[in-house]
C-alpha cells in the first residue's frame, strides 16, 4: 500500500495486489497481465504501457479511481465492476472493454486510438467516447444502454445493440460491416457533417425511434421503414427496406432532404 507506485521491466510483469492512495505506472516490453484473485486498487490514475505485448486487467475486484491510460498490442479490460473513465489509450491489433452493468467514459483532452477491432460491452450502463480526436480505425461493436461515439474520420460499424439512444459524430463516412446488425432501442443520431456519408446497407437493422441523419448522402436499410427526424442532407436520404426478413428484394424510397 503506497502513495504512488511505479514499475518498470525489460520483459513482461504480471501485476499481484496494488493499492495506492494516488497514481500507478507500469512499463514492461512484453505482456503485462495480473495473477487470478488479485486487484489493482487506485485512488488516482493508473496508466499502463507495453511497447511490444499484450495488457490484459480482468480481476472483477479491480477498482481504478482515476483515469485508465494503456498502451499495447492487443488492450483488454474485463469483468470490471464499477464505472470506469478511460485516458489515453493506444491499442495496435484489438481493443476489448467490459464492465457489469457500470458505465464506460472517457476523460477530457483524451484520445482513443485503436488499430483494429474495437469491442465495448457495458451491459445495461452507458458507453460514452465522445472526444472528438478518438481514431477507430477498424471494425467497432458497442452494447449498452445509451452509446455515443465520436471519431475523428471514418467509422465502420460491427452490431452495434443499444437499449436506448446512439449518437455518432465523425468526420468522415459512417458505414457497415457486411452481415452486422445496428439495433436501436430508442432514437439514433449519425452526424458525419454535410462533407461526408452515411451508408447502413444491412437489411436486418433494426431502428426503434426516430433516425437523425447529417450527411452529404445517406442510404438505410432496415427491416422496416424508419420513422424520420431531422434529414439533412445535400443529397436526398434513400431508404431501403426488407419486404421479408429473409427476403434480398428491397424497396426504394427517396425521401427530400430537410434543410
Amino acid at each position: 500500500n503506497r502513495k504512488n507506485v511505479t514499475l518498470a521491466d525489460a520483459n513482461g510483469i504480471e501485476l499481484g495486489n496494488i493499492t495506492t492512495s494516488e497514481d500507478l505506472i507500469v512499463n514492461a516490453k512484453n505482456d503485462i497481465t495480473q495473477t487470478s484473485g488479485t486487484a489493482l486498487t487506485t485512488a488516482g490514475n493508473a496508466s499502463l504501457n507495453s511497447t511490444s505485448g499484450d495488457i490484459t486487467l480482468n480481476s472483477p475486484t479491480n477498482k481504478i479511481d482515476g483515469n485508465l491510460s494503456m498502451s499495447g498490442n492487443k488492450v483488454t479490460v474485463d469483468n470490471y465492476n464499477h464505472a470506469l473513465t478511460l485516458g489515453d489509450v493506444k491499442a495496435k491489433t484489438s481493443l476489448d472493454i467490459t464492465t457489469n452493468n457500470k458505465d464506460i467514459n472517457q476523460a477530457n483532452g483524451t484520445s482513443i486510438i485503436s488499430d483494429g477491432i474495437t469491442t465495448l460491452d457495458s451491459g445495461s450502463a452507458d458507453i460514452n467516447l465522445d472526444n472528438a480526436t478518438n481514431d477507430f480505425k477498424n471494425t467497432v461493436n458497442a452494447n449498452g444502454k445509451n452509446v455515443t461515439l465520436a471519431d475523428v474520420n471514418s467509422v465502420k460499424l460491427g452490431d452495434i445493440n443499444t437499449n436506448k439512444n446512439l449518437n455518432l459524430n465523425t468526420n468522415g463516412n459512417i458505414t457497415q460491416t457486411i452481415e452486422s446488425i445496428v439495433y436501436i432501442g430508442d432514437q439514433s443520431t449519425f452526424n458525419a457533417t454535410l462533407n461526408h456519408d452515411v451508408i447502413l446497407k444491412n437489411n436486418t437493422n433494426i431502428f426503434n425511434g426516430l433516425v437523425n441523419i447529417t450527411a452529404n448522402s445517406a442510404i438505410i436499410a432496415a427491416e422496416s421503414r424508419p420513422f424520420w427526424g431531422k434529414i439533412n442532407t445535400r443529397i436526398p436520404t434513400v431508404y431501403l427496406v426488407a419486404q421479408k426478413v429473409e427476403d434480398t428484394q428491397k424497396l426504394i424510397t427517396p425521401i427530400v432532404n430537410a434543410t
